[in-house]
This record gives structure tokens, sequence and C-alpha cells, in this order.
């Protein structure tokens, strides 16, 4: 009999889990946590009989890379209690076989999702075996859809739409149409319905998800605690309790209390945004408190480039050092695209050297004597041809032909050995020496780079003391720079009329 079967629940930092590892047990492959360094490993388990990404076309080329789909998710969403993505478990017709399946599992990912700028990762799991060999005849699906859209640039907004209630009924809804559509069009009886048993009109007790660790035990031939129905004898009589007697007994409760306190200091604990605000106040302090020579010293060559790290503030070397820090971390989480760049620019630079060196001229003859100096005849790699007794001028065309091959193959040696050595620094993920390739060799890289790093120091926690100095700063920069140029016209007055003294006294007035 045909059964509808369609649960969706959200996998996110706050409870704990994790995309890559969720998404390496659905397709039983390995992933690696660029976060953290966790392996999940999931190749030996039962493997999936068939795994896809499932997107629009227009996304990069890497959003059909699982484990840099995944890490690259966890990457995105950085908050603590980032929301990484949509986990449906969906039971497929044992009626069909894997290919409509199949078929009418991506009907409904892209009509839902994938049309809308989403991604879905999709395995389909075989029926599990128990210890004496049958199966539940339970062919499954999971698909996992991130919470954010996509296009071809990469991460785009969130996607509220699928945080509707109405939006997840009309999901459930597409499901049963898309299945029971083919049914019809097979001329069978058959159908599903995502309404609950009572408003079908049904009355029967519905099952009870028994979830993973009981699932495992019934295959092992174990008896779990929890049943696929709810045993009805033992439902207890329903005790009236009034909400004074509920609030008395709460207050005399010690677990409670300490709950209470719990909650109570959880309020009061700085969140991120009174953090910030904490750090924007000591720089307020700060910088309001500066005397016109500190703060001449702390700005000292703000916003000039190019000189070395004495020369500046505190103000300039404080961005410059977070800056840097920040290109670091985006050459990290981009390094599978920035390799592809490495990689295309290295078979480029390889083949012009490769080409150029092909071309290397042919070493001068040895001086002809004797008979060879009246018989031979000696050719220069541009073909001019020389008599043996012209040996020497035949030398010195053929000399200036190999200085002038010695001279040009500098730069195209030069630029084949580098792209080698960029590439391999990406192979060894060494960021910061990709970094400074990516500066002195890659304008399209650094411009991308650029704009990512400015995301990085909007966003991320590690910059948040450089945030508030910076906007302290532009916000007092007015008035502190009208103070310095007043302070500094009073040093001229000064120095002038000690100077008018100094006239004075040797004229003798």
């Amino acid at each position: 009999m045909a059964i509808y079967h369609l649960h969706c629940d959200i996998i996110g930092r706050s409870g704990g889990r994790s995309a890559t590892a969720a998404a390496a047990y659905r397709a039983t492959c390995e992933i690696e946590d660029r976060t953290t360094g966790e392996k999940f490993d999931y190749t030996r388990k039962e493997r999936a009989v068939f795994s896809e990404i499932l997107t629009n076309g227009n996304v990069p080329e890497w959003a059909t890379d699982r484990a840099e789909l995944w890490n690259s998710v966890e990457e995105k969403e950085n908050r603590k209690n980032s929301q990484f993505c949509r986990s449906f478990d969906i039971a497929l017709m044992k009626e069909f076989d894997l290919e409509t399946n199949l078929k009418l599992i991506e009907k409904w990912a892209k009509e839902n999702y994938v049309s809308r700028g989403l991604v879905a990762d999709i395995a389909i799991h075989a029926p599990h075996k128990t210890t004496d060999g049958t199966t539940n005849e339970n062919t499954h699906a999971h698909i996992l859809i991130p919470t954010r859209k996509m296009d071809s640039q990469g991460w785009t907004e969130k996607d509220r739409e699928a945080n509707d209630h109405n939006f997840l009924k009309q999901v459930r809804t597409s499901w049963a149409d898309i299945v029971n559509q083919e049914f019809k069009a097979r001329g069978m009886s058959e159908r599903i319905d995502e309404r609950t048993l009572e408003e079908q009109g049904i009355d029967r007790e519905p099952q009870q998800h028994q979830g993973v660790t009981a699932t495992a035990m019934e295959r092992k031939g174990k008896t779990p605690d929890r049943k696929k129905y709810k045993n009805q004898e033992q439902k207890q009589e329903i005790i009236s309790v009034s909400v004074a007697e509920l609030e008395t007994a709460l207050k005399a409760d010690d677990e409670y209390k300490r709950l209470q306190e719990l909650l109570q200091k959880a309020k009061t604990q700085n969140s991120a945004e009174q953090k910030y605000i904490e750090e924007l106040k000591k720089w307020t302090d700060r910088i309001q408190k500066m005397s016109p020579k500190e703060w001449q010293e702390f700005t000292r060559n703000m916003g000039v480039s190019g000189l070395v790290d004495e020369a500046y503030g505190e103000y300039s070397r404080t961005f410059k050092n977070a800056t840097e820090r920040a290109k670091k971390i985006w050459v990290e989480k981009n390094i599978l695209p920035i390799t592809k760049e490495f990689e295309k620019r290295y078979k480029d630079k390889k083949a012009e050297w490769e080409n150029y060196f092909s071309e290397k001229p042919t070493p001068i003859a040895e001086s002809p004597s004797g008979l060879k100096a009246v018989f031979y005849n000696y050719r220069t790699d541009d073909g001019e041809v020389f008599s043996g007794k012209d040996f020497e001028e035949y030398r010195i065309a053929q000399q200036a032909i190999i200085s002038k091959w010695e001279y040009g193959k500098a730069k195209p040696e030069s630029e084949y050995k580098v792209s080698r050595s960029e590439l391999k620094a990406c192979y060894d993920k060494k960021y910061s020496e990709v970094k400074d390739a990516i500066e002195n060799h890659h304008p399209k890289i650094l411009e991308w780079m650029r704009e990512g790093i400015k995301d990085i120091l909007r966003k991320v926690e590690e910059f948040r003391p450089v945030r508030a100095m910076v906007q302290a700063v532009n916000h007092f920069k007015p008035q502190k720079d009208r103070e310095l140029t007043q302070w500094q016209e009073e040093q001229k007055r000064l120095r002038n009329r000690s100077k008018s003294n100094d006239r004075d006294f040797y004229q003798g007035r």
C-alpha cells in the first residue's frame, strides 16, 4: 500500500549539528569540515543507491562539489545560531521503480525549491535489511536544501519564503499531487494523502516515528523502547491543576529557582550588539581624551599607502593588520576556486615556455681546419649561409641569434617557474604565500579578494574592535582635525613670538 511520509527539520549550529556531517551521512561519502578539521566518513555505511546535486544551472562550478558546497554553507552562515539547511525525509513509492521515483523527487525539488534559486542535495537510500535478511520496503529520499539562495556569483539572500507555515503546507501537498498524478497516468488506484487521519475521516491510531536509534535496534533484532504504535492502555488520567497551585509549587522548587536565575543571567549577558556598543564606547572615550598632539600621532599618514610600518600611526597599523588578516581568511575560504585559476595560469605559462624553448638555437659549429675550410658551408638558424673561409662571420651571426634567444628567455622561463611555485603554495595550503601571489600576479582575483575582505571585515566577530575603532574615528575626525589645526596655529604663533623676542634681544631693544 502506498504511504505518505514527508518530514522536514532544520539543521543549524545552535542545535550542535553539522551540515557537512549531514551531507556525508546521506550521500554515504567522506567530507572534511574545513572549520574544525573533523572528517566525516560514511563510506563503509550501506551505500546510497543514488545521489546528485540539483541546481538551476545559474550557479558557480564549485556548487556541484558536495564537500565544497556544504563547507561553504557553514562558512557563510557564521553566527552562533545560524541555520544551515532544511532536511527532508520522504518515503518513495514501492509501486514504482527507482527511475520513476527519482523523476518524481526531482520534479518536486525543482518546482518547490530549485526553481526559486536554491540548491538541492538528493540522496536515495534502499530499504534497510534486518538480521533475517528481510526489508521494510522503505525506499526513501533524503534532501538537504541550504537556507540561502545562490546565483552565478555565489550565495545571495536568505530564503525567507520557506519559513512561512502555509508554504510548508503547500510543499507537503505538492508531493502528494505529483505522486497521485503518476498513479493516475498509469491507471492505478493507489493514492497518498498529506492530511492527518482525523482530517481524512479515518478511525485509526497514527503511527509513532521511531527515529534512527530505534530503527537500527529493530534491524539488529533488538526490541526498542519506542514502538510504532502508542499503547492506548498506558494512557494516564488527566489531572487538573489550577494556575495558583502551579505557581506555588514552582516557587518552592529549587530546580525551578536555579533555572530562573540562569534565565535572568542570560538576559543580562552581553549580546554581540552589546559587545560592539561597549567596544565603541571604549574607543569614543579614548579619542575624546586625546590631546591634539596624541591625535596627530594616532592618525599619522592615515589614508596614505606604500609606506613602511614605522611611518604609520596606531590607526593605520591596526587597520592594515586587520586587512592582511582578512585577506588570509578570504584566501582560505576560497582556496578551491583560487587553485583552479592558478592551475589555468600555470598551464598557459608552461605552454609558453615550452614553445619558446622549442625554438632554442643550435650551438655554434666547430672551427674548420684544412679541407673543411675549403669545401664546408655553414648555415645560421635564420637561413644565412657562409663558406668555410667565412667561418668567423658565420660564428658572429649565429652568436647574435643565440644571444637574442638567451636574452628573451628570461620572461617566459621566470613566469613559468613563478606560476609553478604559486600553484604548489595552493596545494600546500600556504595561504600567506597565495595571498602574496594574488597581489603580485593575479589582478582579476585581486579585485575579487578586495570585495570579499570588505564583507569579512564587516561581519566576522574577530574584527569587531576594528569596526568600532573605524566608526569612532570617522565620527570624531572633523572635530579632532579642527582641534589639531588650532593647536598647530597656536604653536606657530608661539614660535614666531619667540623669534621676535630673540631678534629684539640681539638688537639691544
